[in-house]
């Protein structure tokens, strides 16, 4: 099978459209709008008739793929590759972009990444005929599809647990108190950039990381909250010992334990999140007050009836993060093979003359 070996900016148009502001947008315009991330609106005019390769090229995601909808309207902020000759298939070109090809030499700028018409033109290209191309995408496709249909059936086995777990939790029959009546709140006060390596203590910030750190602010068994996130999905960790947080993770004890357990209250918390996200306030990060933590209502039983649901609870929580667990390492091998077979179908392994 002969490749012809080419350039980016040889074989494609490279363009970023003129773009309409968020206030342009018709709520119900014929067209869909398409940004840096995927559809933003809709509009009622179109800037494309056939559907469009699009790389995102500004912002965090820059290097992003989609694929735009026959009739759209292409902003800007995506750049538009479109083969000059009709030798090439957009599918295959999508393909090289997903993962055939790395883009990173092509971002620029530390603030603001982007990938520019310039940066993309030298990037090589090799391409068989349309004929092979073609062959090359069905079996892409077909292999893609049983991989995803696999990590489905996973996410789903974890979803439904996930589910079991919240069900379980939402319905503990017992009377409502308010989270303030029973505990003391405080705030960490560390800046993130206070982590070190090798530290002594655990660093709990807003992330899912857990960083180092050589001193500490408390010494305590606590449930922490971490409430500041640029989207709202905030997470929650029970620990003892020493340890420090960040300004808005929030350090939870319980003022009287023989009215509350500390992993009751990780349990309840954890039901509340999606609560605490609508409450959460911020326009580009959300963020809890700790007003808006103490008013939250949970079902508070007694404790002989706490230590039963517990026992039941930990073995659902157990069964739920084997779950989860299975399921993101399932969805890492997925796109370890994902890019592997890429990698064969771009170096002309996958189809043979």
């Amino acid at each position: 099978m002969n490749w012809m070996e080419t350039t980016l900016g040889s074989s494609f148009e490279l363009y970023q459209p003129q773009t309409i502001t968020t206030k342009d947008l018709i709520e119900d315009g014929k067209y869909q709008v398409y940004g840096a991330n995927g559809v933003i609106g809709r509009y009622d005019k179109f800037n494309h008739e056939e559907p469009q390769l699009l790389i995102t090229c500004r912002g965090a995601t820059c290097g992003a793929v989609n694929v735009s909808s026959p009739f759209a309207w292409i902003n800007g902020n995506a750049m538009v590759v479109k083969p000059k000759s009709k030798d090439i298939d957009v599918r295959f070109i999508e393909y090289f972009f997903r993962g055939a090809v790395d883009l990173t030499k092509a971002i620029t700028g530390a603030a603001q990444p982007q990938i520019t018409r310039q940066s993309l033109s030298p990037i090589l290209f090799k391409y068989p005929s349309l004929q092979f191309q073609k062959q090359i995408v069905a079996k892409l496709d077909a292999i893609f599809a049983e991989i995803d249909k696999a990590k489905a059936a996973t996410e789903s086995n974890a979803k439904n647990a996930e589910i079991l777990f919240q069900s379980y939790l939402s319905n503990i029959q017992a009377p409502n108190s308010t989270l303030g009546e029973h505990v003391t709140i405080k705030t960490g006060k560390l800046d993130s950039n206070a982590s070190v390596e090798n530290g002594k203590y655990p660093f709990f910030t807003c992330s899912k990381d857990i960083f180092s750190i050589n001193e500490y602010a408390f010494d305590c068994e606590a449930v922490l909250l971490a409430g500041n996130n640029a989207s709202g999905d905030f997470n929650v960790k029970h620990y003892k010992g020493k340890f420090n947080a960040y300004q808005r993770t929030y350090v939870i004890t319980i003022d009287a334990e023989d009215k509350l357990t500390y992993r009751y209250l990780y349990f309840q918390l954890v039901n509340a999140l999606k609560r605490l996200k609508s409450m959460s306030v911020g326009a580009n990060t959300k963020f809890l007050k700790i007003g808006m933590i103490k008013d939250l209502e949970f079902p508070l039983p007694k404790m002989d009836e706490q230590i039963k649901i517990l026992g039941n609870l930990n073995t659902v929580a157990l069964k739920t993060d084997l779950l989860r667990n299975n399921y993101l390492k399932k969805l890492e091998l997925s796109n370890k093979l994902k890019q592997s077979i890429l990698r064969q179908a771009f170096n002309g392994e996958l189809i043979k003359d």
